[in-house]
């Protein structure tokens, strides 16, 4: 919990209490019944006052409740002697179990709002912990309150975030859980301009089948004259696979996705096709030097043929990222990108979906708007989804061509990544550079040579951003292989992690601070690299959840 928060609580414990216990009695404990089957075991998390507590325990459930004010548990067994060793100090986000064993439901009321953006994740991560497989999850957040905005404090100092249902939905849901209902409450304090959203989850072994076809209808349905419809969907994919973090959640139902991300994407998918012996169609009637041609091929040809002598993509990227980080005059990029946002606006954002209009666009955010269950597919199935899309690319594209392309011969195009950071030589030459150079995995010294490792696996990512190359030992590369490293050997090297963050920082502060936004959706304070880490580590966990990935102890 935020520290002020806690502060705030452990001095104005009396007054806490006595507030909650008058509050009437409806809201999330009106729930209690349906939500939690007959005489099951609940945690409490951020049990408070101990009120609904003993509301669980007078109707037979199995209840024991933590909290992070260590006064407020006091005063929680003071006021009410059946919680007596039923109740601990708990912080949310915790390291481990809070009574060394698992739960079947778990009731979280009027907490998350109290917690960071950089640590909601692990807290979800925590509950998910402390929750047996099958088990229920009942939440209760805001919905309105009229006096805080987005990031704010109440005038008491306390943190309260308001984030959207559907954006605690996403989170819970890409752990594993399914959202059973969803329901309204007026503030049980009766103040006005409060309201209260009702959360019930079931975290489930594997995931169940969920309804894509809006989707499928992009892909498969709807009519198409250029491949700009599969180019945006495959942007979305690849943004909610690995770039999650920098769109923005709207209270009304909706995601913004910056459409600067969406055109660098294109540049990627479009260059090796541009790029081919061959004149590859991308629209229907288009040929070599027709009027008919897709909107920014000019352009970006003659990007292609300028960057050949210096090194092709990687020219580009590096080009890019000085553009980006420092807004650097670059008169071809910016009218590239600048055709290619245009072509997303007046193009597929415009004409995309068959009975309902699915994308709009955001002048003012400068982003693409999305309905906030799109979204949510696109996060859980954007593997699958990114697949039978290049499939359904290859396809089209071979039709356009009258057949003398083939499907194949686009799909190796597309699925060859064009990442322009994939060689490793700027971290190896750094890395070169360090005396005392340690394993990240082992913290031993490196002896002679190193390998520069792909913190999440390259075949898993395709990531080479600087902040995901670090140095191993040989043994330790080779043994880790394409395994994610567990989320006990991450802490326990974030430190060394850091440090090198640091190095790269302080030699290639650019392309670093570019490639860290992109990831995090912020940008970084130099030397602080708290919310890197935590989105690495949720990034980690993440991926093997829905990989089924393999674990590296070390």
């Amino acid at each position: 919990m935020d520290n002020k928060t806690s502060q705030y609580y452990s001095s104005h414990v009396k007054d806490a209490v006595e507030l909650y216990n008058s509050a009437a009695q409806s809201g999330v404990s009106r729930y209690f019944g349906t939500a939690f089957p007959a005489g099951s075991s609940v945690l409490d998390i951020g049990c408070g006052s101990g009120r609904d507590m003993v509301i669980l325990g007078d109707s037979g459930y199995d209840v024991y409740g933590a909290d992070a004010s260590p006064e407020m548990c006091e005063e929680a067994v003071k006021r009410f002697p059946q919680l007596k060793g039923r109740v601990v100090t708990g912080e949310l986000p915790a390291d481990g179990l809070y009574f060394n064993r698992k739960f079947d439901c778990v009731l979280c009321s009027a907490l998350l709002m109290h917690i960071r953006d950089d640590r909601i994740f692990d807290a979800a991560f925590t509950i998910r912990n402390n929750l047996n497989d099958g088990g229920r999850l009942l939440l209760s957040i805001p919905v309105e309150r009229g006096d805080v905005g987005a990031d704010s404090r109440v005038p008491d100092g306390r943190l309260f975030i308001m984030r959207p249902p559907e954006q605690y939905t996403l989170i819970f849901e890409r752990l594993g859980f399914r959202k059973i209902s969803f329901y309204e409450e007026p503030d049980g304090l009766e103040r006005a301009g409060v309201k209260w959203g009702v959360i019930l989850f079931q975290l489930e072994a594997a995931n169940g089948t969920r309804s894509i076809d809006k989707i499928e209808g992009i892909l498969n349905r709807e009519q198409k004259t250029a491949t700009y419809k599969l180019a945006l969907v495959r942007a979305m994919t690849d943004i909610a696979s690995t770039e999650y973090n920098s769109v923005k959640w709207y209270i009304n139902g909706t995601v913004g996705v910056p459409i600067s991300n969406i055109a660098y994407k294109w540049i990627l998918y479009y260059w090796p096709l541009f790029e081919y012996d061959k004149f590859i169609p991308q629209k229907t009637g288009e040929k070599i030097d027709s009027g008919k041609s897709i909107a920014f091929r000019k352009e970006l040809t003659q990007l292609i043929n300028k960057s050949k002598p210096t090194g092709g993509l990687s020219s580009f990227y590096n080009q890019y990222t000085n553009l980006i980080s420092n807004d650097k005059p670059s008169k071809d990029i910016k009218s590239l990108l600048k055709k290619i946002e245009q072509t997303i606006i007046n193009g597929p954002v415009k004409y995309a979906g068959i009975d309902e209009k699915i994308f709009n666009y955001n002048k003012y955010d400068k982003t693409v708007i999305v309905p906030a269950d799109f979204w949510r597919e696109m996060c859980l199935m954007w593997h699958w989804i990114g697949d039978s899309l290049i499939l359904r690319w290859g396809e089209l594209t071979s039709s356009m061509s009258f057949g003398k392309i083939s499907a194949s011969q686009v799909i190796d195009l597309l699925i060859t990544k064009s990442d322009p950071a994939r060689d490793t030589t700027i971290s190896s030459r750094l890395f070169n550079e360090i005396d005392d150079l340690k394993c990240t995995w082992t913290n031993k010294r490196i002896r002679g040579n190193f390998h520069v490792d792909h913190v999440i696996p390259y075949s898993l990512w395709h990531n080479n951003d600087l902040w995901n190359l670090l140095p191993a030992s040989p043994a330790a590369n080779n043994n880790k292989s394409d395994k994610l490293p567990t989320r006990r050997l991450l802490d326990e090297r974030k430190g060394l992690m850091c440090y090198y963050w640091d190095v790269i920082e302080n030699r290639y502060p650019e392309r670093f601070a570019f490639e860290v936004k992109r990831f995090t959706g912020r940008s970084a304070e130099v030397g602080r690299y708290d919310e890197l880490f935590s989105a690495v580590t949720e990034a980690v966990e993440i991926t093997a959840i829905q990989r089924g990935c393999g674990r590296w102890e070390g």
